[in-house]
């Protein structure tokens, strides 16, 4: 199955760069980079299977996944 195209709104985008920056200053780099490579391999599963997450706005047929566990060990 082809990958279909993924879009955050500009409200996830902001509460992305805050979380980096946040982490970045208060945990460092190592920690940073960590949750970051969490983030981008579930950008990767929405666009690989969408239909998993909960549909957000049914006539634009938008899904949306609020990441609460990212592990970083």
């Amino acid at each position: 199955m082809a990958n279909k195209s993924l879009r955050w709104s500009d409200k996830a985008l902001e509460e992305n760069r805050k979380l980096l920056d946040y982490l970045l200053n208060e945990w460092g780099d190592e920690i940073t980079s960590r949750v970051n490579e969490q983030i981008e391999k579930t950008a990767n599963r929405i666009r690989q299977t969408p239909y998993q997450f909960p549909v957000f706005l049914k006539r634009k047929n938008v899904h949306r996944c609020v990441p609460s566990n990212i592990y970083l060990l």
